[in-house]
């Protein structure tokens, strides 16, 4: 089966369990539309990075994907969205779902990375490659805006304040971004940038319906500072592109969801001086991190490569096996017995004595 086939068959996949919820939940079709597109979404950035490894990791990373839609996305979607879920009962809000999209899928890149890397060291993206980043997170901040909209199911006068909430946020979550990775690794790059933009609208999802433009601002700065601080320590354990989507989901999208308990209208902190809405946000973010966070290690515990013994040939499917240099003088040494001595040269065996007879005697 060809790649993008592949893929197209397990967003359909996706999206179609997302829906299925929804329509059994009888929840608003847009809402429903949305959690579809969601799943579907989850399921390509989880399953899209095996593409080119062996038929067996891809297989293992496609068994992956879905199971963190179908056991950690879909019933956060239920914990969320529906009236009778648990973060509805804690009394906390997640506008167009940081706790359902960003923060499961985050951590299940990070989870799987994490466990790869146990066995092999994390490969850097190369550099012909990174030009795609520029149009991968284009499209994730059209596709994140777009989310934030949705959430709406109508349009109506709230709109234009959740675009310019989201907008807000993307602007300066990238300044957090930058700025934090300037001082941290003490050079940027141009796809920091991206990074943090996609930071911002990643808290947005939470955040852009509950809070006005000035919160908005201090939000996003949240959200791609910490983000940042957290792709810096995962840069190296787990490689630039699992190590980019946790940071930018995992964490854009529970710093967002938390600080609503600060900056929400009405009943956030800064507003009533009550800690009402702060204890519930923080509650609902810590069970869908942790909940995320141990299901996505296990899952990915469970389908990971068996590791082949010490002096064994070959490698994990999907794993370049590893190639060294020799010194110059051990390839002399491993061909020594092989070659004769010149002294040797000038004597001739006798087979019946197991003696040298010098024939020049």
């Amino acid at each position: 089966m060809s790649l993008p086939r592949r893929l197209l068959m397990l967003g359909a996949l996706g999206g179609g369990s997302g829906v299925t919820l929804g329509l059994v939940r009888d929840w608003p079709p847009p809402l429903t539309v949305l959690l579809g597109a969601m799943a579907a979404a989850s399921v390509l950035l989880l399953a899209r990075p095996a593409g080119s490894a062996g038929s067996a990791a891809s297989w293992r990373a496609t068994a992956y994907a879905l199971l963190v839609v179908a056991v950690v996305q879909l019933p956060l979607a239920f914990a969320t969205f529906d009236p009778d879920g648990l973060v509805t009962t804690l009394g906390a809000l997640d506008f167009a779902g940081a706790l359902v999209f960003a923060v499961p899928v985050g951590a299940g890149a990070y989870a799987w990375s994490r466990v790869r890397a146990a066995r092999t060291p994390a490969v850097p993206v190369p550099t012909a490659e990174r030009g795609r980043l520029a149009k991968g997170s284009a499209l994730a901040a059209l596709g994140l805006l777009a989310a934030c909209i949705a959430a709406e199911t109508m349009i109506d006068e709230v709109t234009p304040r959740i675009i310019l909430s989201a907008t807000l946020s993307a602007a300066t979550g990238c300044a957090g971004w930058v700025v934090t990775r300037l001082i941290g690794a003490g050079k940027t790059m141009r796809r920091d940038a991206a990074y943090g933009i996609l930071a911002g609208l990643s808290s947005a999802l939470a955040s852009s319906a509950w809070v006005t433009a000035q919160w908005s601002l201090l939000i996003g700065v949240a959200a791609g500072a910490l983000s940042a601080v957290f792709y810096g320590s995962a840069l190296k354990k787990v490689g630039e592109r699992p190590a980019a989507v946790a940071a930018v989901l995992l964490v854009g999208g529970a710093t967002g969801t938390v600080m609503l308990g600060l900056f929400t209208d009405g009943t956030g902190l800064v507003h009533t001086g009550g800690v009402t809405q702060l204890v519930a946000q923080l509650g609902a973010t810590v069970l869908a991190v942790a909940w995320s966070i141990g299901v996505c290690f296990a899952l990915a515990g469970l389908l990971k490569a068996r590791q082949p013994p010490s002096g064994a040939r070959g490698g994990a499917p999907g794993v370049a096996p590893v190639v060294t240099e020799q010194a110059p003088n051990q390839q002399h040494e491993l061909h020594d017995d092989r070659n004769q001595r010149p002294a040797d040269g000038d004597r001739e065996h006798d087979p019946q004595h197991q003696r040298p007879v010098d024939r020049r005697a």
